[in-house]
């Protein structure tokens, strides 16, 4: 504390001091003054107003009111910041002054921030603010009587004009006129005409018709005197704060019209006008929005209210034609007129609206007073001139035009009279126009024709071609005017000069266009000049295809001429020639049909014939015809015409019942397209009507065949074997249908007696070399087909020099197919692409084109394409051969989809075709049955017999063997027995065997283990993709007995690549001398072979092996063993084969630390687990081998001896020595059914270990079954 005598000036003097003070401030302001002085904010003193403000919010800061009223003196002194700190503890009242005074803080702050960098900051915050502000104001308007404070609301409008917001400022002067009762009209107004300044003319329009609305109303409205009635209290505020800066923050121009509106609203009131220009403003803005349901109603209001406004009734009537009602517009327009009769342009719009409203007679008497009102104006001429002619008064328009034309040259016009009085037929009117125009020098090319063409009408010919001379020597010369000129010569005789008219317009168009060469043609025959006149035709050019280019009237009357011309003249190629190119694009007449025909006949046109007879049919419904035609067709060899022509049929069944042809025709056309059901009723019932033709029995035989109708076939075959002479087709259906039935050999007796009776035909002699080859006769086969060539290539090569038809084509694939094997690769490719690019695989017009692409492609290997080509057939819905399908189904292995064609009855499948899918999807025993029955038909497939007994062997067998495995010799004899049936395979396997260990220096006792028996059962179940096989077999010895067992699991994942997994337990490991004696091995591995090539195969193994003592299963160790074998055929064929190889293995044995004492035992001392176990070991070689047949095979697939050798040899790492093997087996037969083979075979170290083995075995062995 600082003591008194520290201070500066004592206590006393302070009090002095004040009391000094207070008497000069009392004489100054007497006291009586200031006790009773007014509030110092009316009287003006802002100064003063601004002390005691702030002295009455010290005294009660609480009080809203006071800093209310401190902020807004604040505000009007400039004193921005102190009026912010002011405001800043209530910034979130509610209340509606509050948020006032807090709106204007933030309008000073945004006014005197222009120019600085926070200016865009201070404006969003004052957005916030106004915007709180009329949340504030409808808040409280809701939930009080109490009016906002109009004042504010109309400074908030005008805030946002300042903000460049006329949109916000519009919706701040529509809340103002929902409040305020009595200035409504105009609060409505100001909102219409800022929605309209923001681009929104539908607002606009919508404020502009409340104002209309409200205009009555506020002069009726209650006065604010009266607060019972009026039901709110206005308020009246303060008026705002300095409005001066209007000046300069609001444009100019903008500022004068906000301040001009304000003004003109009062004004219109005196005036009675507000109301209607409310109206007119609100449709205005109705028009300019595009909303048409608003703009009609307020039409249909305004109109009611101001039925005689001349303005308002303009406006409606633009509106009702920008919402296409013209009508509506037509009776607006109707009455503006009545108010305003001498405005021309309102009448002209009158008479358009009228003929929009399709009131022709309207607008019609509209035109004419116009035309009376301004008789010199030719718009009005013109518009009466259009609506007599859309009111269909084409006299008085023809009146019209006439006068318009008089009123000044123009060519337009005049060609309109002509065009106009041509279709009233009132020509010469007309001709005058046209006169006028050849006098105003402006005819054109059309007029010219027209005035011709006028004076010909008028019976004026030598008018018209002294016209036409006159214009050809003036230099004008037109081809259309000159052949008109030749086309009057020759109406008036002058037929010369016609002619060289003629002439020289045929030379002008040469190559072009025949019409002038063909009048001229035309013209030489009237002079019976037929030679020139067919010259004439020739030498034009011939117009081959009516097109845009050559059109109908220029092509079908030069070709009708022409054959016309040859007909006279007897040229029969000529008249062909002109007929069929009329007959591709026209239906021939009667006359030019017979024409035809005779021509046809005279040159053998057999195709020709069977279109002609076609066209009789569906003019004259001549059966005759179609059979004749059909029947010329195939005998050209034409299927495609033929099967047109048999359809026609089905056009009238009842004129084709009892006709044998028909029906004879009808089924050979059935078995072309793979119908044998349908073909063989066709048959049958050209039977009931002839029951002793030959040719119908035959087309039987073919059915039966076709449909698989096996005993029906025999049954047929047997009754009419007796009268196979009487008839080739009979002959030739009898041995096909013996072929069909697999009687292989009955079927080449009917071909032998064919050749030996009837001339040679190629392809029945390819057919008879065919059947030669399936019966194994080679030689004849190659010699009858070598005969079918040597006759039948002259004709194929002949072919291949000219576009080949469809029964070319079908000759030139089946030579292909018969001739293929012994063609050169080159050779038969060549010939391929030669047909191939004359096939249209995908014709889909019943052609056979596709089916012989096909074939074609097979033939050649092609499978890519050929399956392409037959997926594509497929997808496109085209009609294919079921063998192809079989034959895709083969080739993609598609195992379900050649069960459904085996089981489909509708599907027709030869026997031979059945066999092939049964042995693909092994069935073995059904196939082998088929097979057996084929061949005892006199088929050649011992092969496939063959095949099927080593798939599924039956047998019983005895063999002795005898072994040397390093240092063990094995003796053992073994007897076994293999049966299968279907799908199933089981064998019985019994030996003995005897073991020397006198050699093996390291064992010291084998007793118990030197004899040895042994038996298995193995059961092989045979899947179409899978095999699955289980074996399960017991050794006993006197020192052991254990149960072996294996599973073996096979799968096809293509055709080319082949997979099995296998595990074996308790068999006997052939590792080495020690481990066969002592120890028995488990396994686990697979296998993969992968047919790479025809020739080429791989085939990759892996095992993963484990050791074990034999008597108690103890563990010696394991190892692993990897295989890989390539091999490649170097010659294949059905008896020998010779086969290189390359092979690689590599072995690895990994021993247990300690050997069981079980092993130990019969071991010696210094006997390790090494002893039993060798060293991992590399091997890496080839070979080659020789065989002829397979001695010891399941069943012998060649004739005694069948032989074997293998020689191969290789490197063996790490000792680095050379190992190599040599086999040898040979085997015969003894009694027939049987065989006895013996087998050598010399190992030196290409096993698991170096050691050498040796092994010799004799087998005999009996083959069970057929």
């Amino acid at each position: 504390m600082t003591s008194l005598s520290e201070r500066l000036l004592s206590p006393w003097i302070l009090y002095s001091l004040a009391i000094g003070l207070v008497l000069a401030l009392l004489a100054v302001f007497p006291a009586q003054r200031l006790l009773n002085m007014d509030d110092p904010e009316r009287s003006g003193d802002q100064n003063a107003a601004l002390l005691y403000a702030q002295a009455s919010l010290r005294s009660a800061p609480h009080r809203l009111d006071y800093r209310l009223r401190l902020a807004k003196l604040q505000l009007e002194v400039g004193e921005i910041d102190a009026a912010g700190e002011t405001l800043e503890p209530v910034a979130n009242d509610p209340s509606l002054d509050a948020q006032w005074w807090l709106l204007e803080y933030q309008w000073r702050r945004y006014i005197e921030a222009f120019g600085s960098n926070e200016l865009e900051d201070i404006k969003n915050e004052l957005i916030t603010r106004m915007d709180r502000y009329i949340a504030a104001v409808r808040k409280t308007a809701s939930e009080s009587r109490i009016t906002p404070n109009s004042k504010r609301i109309e400074t908030l409008a005008l805030h946002w004009l300042a903000l460049n917001r006329p949109d916000r400022a519009a919706s701040s002067y529509e809340i103002l006129a929902r409040y305020d009762v009595q200035n409504r009209f105009r609060w409505y107004s100001e909102a219409g005409r800022y929605w309209l300044q923001a681009g929104d003319p539908g607002q606009a329009a919508e404020a502009w018709h409340q104002a209309w609305h409200s205009s009555e109303s506020v002069m009726q409205a209650v006065k604010p005197s009266d607060p019972a009635q009026a039901g709110y209290r206005i308020q009246h505020s303060e008026k705002p704060l300095a409005a001066g800066w209007l000046d300069w923050l609001v444009p100019s121009a903008q500022a004068q019209e906000a301040q001009q509106d304000r003004e003109r609203p009062n004004d219109r009131q005196k005036t009675g006008d507000s109301r209607r220009e409310a109206a007119r403003q609100s449709l205005l803005a109705a028009q300019q929005s595009g909303d048409a349901a608003l703009a009609l109603e307020y039409v249909k209001e305004y109109l009611e209210a101001y039925p005689n406004d001349p303005e308002l009734l303009d406006i409606a009537v633009k509106i009702y034609l920008a919402e296409n009602q013209p009508a509506q517009a037509l009776d607006v327009s109707r009455r503006l007129v009545k108010m305003t009769p001498e405005d021309s342009q309102l009448l002209s719009r009158h008479a358009a609206i009228a003929i929009a409203a399709d009131k022709p007679a309207v607008a019609i008497d509209t035109l004419k007073t116009l035309r009376r009102m301004e008789p010199d104006n030719l718009e009005h001429l013109e518009n009466l001139y259009h609506a007599y002619r859309w009111s269909g008064k084409p006299e008085q328009a023809l009146d019209v035009l006439i006068d318009w034309a008089k009123r000044g040259e123009n060519p337009d016009r005049e060609r309109e009279i002509v065009k106009l009085s041509r279709d009233l037929y009132d020509r010469q009117t007309a001709l005058e126009a046209l006169q006028r125009l050849q006098e105003q020098d402006a005819m054109n090319l059309e007029d010219r024709g027209q005035l011709v063409d006028l004076l010909d009408q008028l019976g004026k010919p030598d008018e018209a071609i002294a016209q036409l001379r006159e214009w050809r020597q003036a230099g004008f010369d037109d081809w259309n005017l000159s052949a008109r000129l030749a086309t009057l010569l020759e109406q008036v005789g002058e037929l010369d000069e016609a002619a060289e008219v003629w002439a020289a317009l045929a030379k002008q168009q040469k190559g072009e266009d025949p019409s002038a060469a063909r009048e001229q043609s035309r013209l030489l025959v009237r002079l019976w000049n037929l030679k020139d006149a067919q010259e004439v035709l020739v030498e034009a050019g011939e117009p081959t295809d009516p097109s845009a280019s050559r059109p109908e009237w220029q092509h079908r009357p030069y070709w009708q001429q022409r054959s016309d011309l040859a007909y006279l003249l007897g040229s029969s190629a000529d008249t062909i020639r002109a007929l069929q190119e009329l007959g591709e694009h026209y239906t021939l007449n009667a006359n030019q049909r017979d024409t035809l025909m005779q021509a046809a006949y005279e040159q053998k046109d057999i195709g020709l014939v069977a279109r002609l007879a076609e066209r009789r049919w569906r003019e004259s419904k001549d059966i005759r015809g179609v059979i004749q035609g059909f029947q010329l067709a195939q005998g050209m060899r034409r299927p495609d015409v033929a099967r047109e022509l048999l359809a026609l049929a089905e056009e009238a069944p009842e004129k084709f019942e009892n006709s044998a042809d028909y029906w004879a025709a009808m089924g050979e056309q059935n078995l072309t397209e793979n119908s044998p059901k349908k073909a063989l009723d066709a048959y049958r019932r050209g039977r009931r009507i002839a029951p002793d033709r030959l040719d119908l029995v035959a087309g039987e035989i073919y059915a039966l065949a076709a449909g698989g109708q096996e005993e029906a076939l025999k049954a047929k075959l047997e009754k009419w074997q007796s009268r196979g002479d009487e008839s080739l087709s009979l002959a030739v259906a009898l041995a096909d249908g013996y072929q069909a039935l697999g009687r292989l050999d009955r079927s080449l007796g009917w071909h032998r007696r064919i050749e030996s009776q009837y001339p040679p035909n190629p392809q029945r002699l390819l057919n008879f070399s065919y059947l030669l080859h399936q019966t194994g006769k080679d030689r004849e086969s190659y010699a009858a087909r070598r005969l079918a060539m040597t006759r039948w290539t002259p004709i194929l090569a002949k072919q291949l020099d000219q576009p080949l038809e469809e029964a070319d084509l079908r000759d030139q694939v089946v030579a292909l197919t018969s001739t293929r094997t012994h063609l050169g690769g080159d050779q038969a490719a060549s010939w391929h692409d030669a047909l191939i690019t004359q096939m249209d695989p995908m014709d889909d017009s019943g052609a056979r084109q596709g089916e012989l692409a096909l074939q074609a492609l097979e033939v050649m290997g092609q499978q890519e394409r050929y399956r392409y080509l037959w997926s594509y057939r497929q997808q496109a819905k085209l009609e294919t051969a079921p063998n192809h399908e079989v034959s895709i189904a083969l080739q993609r292995n598609d195992n379900v989809r050649l069960r459904q064609l085996l089981n489909d009855p509708n599907v027709p499948m030869g026997k031979e075709t059945r066999f092939y899918i049964n042995q693909h999807l092994k069935r073995y025993d059904t196939a082998l049955k088929q097979a057996n029955d084929l061949h005892d038909g006199g088929g050649d497939f011992r092969a496939e017999i063959v095949n099927l007994r080593q798939q599924m062997p039956n047998r019983m067998g005895a063999e002795v063997r005898y072994r040397e495995l390093g240092d063990l010799d094995i003796s053992e004899e073994s007897l076994s027995l293999e049966r299968s049936v279907s799908n199933w395979t089981g064998s019985l396997e019994l030996a003995k065997r005897q073991f020397d260990a006198d050699s093996l220096e390291s064992v010291q006792d084998a007793s118990g283990l030197e004899d040895e028996w042994f038996g298995e059962v193995t059961l092989l179940r045979r899947g179409q993709r899978a095999q699955t096989e289980l074996a399960i077999g017991a050794i006993e010895s006197d020192g052991d007995t254990h149960l072996t067992a294996g599973i073996k699991q096979s799968l096809d994942f293509t055709s080319r690549l082949k997979g099995s997994l296998f595990a074996d337990m308790g068999e006997p490991s052939e590792a080495g001398d020690l481990l066969r004696l002592l120890a028995v091995e488990d396994q686990v591995g697979a296998s993969l072979n992968w047919t790479l090539t025809a020739r080429d195969q791989l085939f990759l193994n892996a095992r993963k092996l484990w050791y074990r003592e034999r008597e108690d299963r103890q563990r010696l160790g394991d190892g692993a063993r990897y295989e890989a074998l390539l091999s490649h055929l170097l010659i294949e064929g059905p008896t020998r084969s010779v086969e290189l190889q390359i092979f690689a293995s590599h072995d690895r044995q990994d021993a247990d630390d300690k050997l069981p004492e079980t092993i130990a035992a019969r071991l010696s001392s210094d006997s390790t687990p090494g002893t039993l176990l060798s060293d991992d070991s590399t091997f890496l070689g080839g070979g080659i081998s020789f065989s002829r047949g397979l001695p010891g095979g399941a069943f012998p697939n060649v004739a005694s001896p069948r032989l074997q050798l293998t020689l191969g040899g290789g490197q063996r790492w790490p000792s680095n020595d050379f190992a190599g093997n040599v086999s040898f087996d040979i085997g015969s037969r003894l009694f027939g059914g049987d065989e006895l083979s013996f087998g050598i075979d010399i190992d030196d170290g290409t096993g698991v270990d170096d050691t050498t083995r040796f092994g010799a075995q004799l087998n005999y062995q009996i083959f069970l079954g057929r």
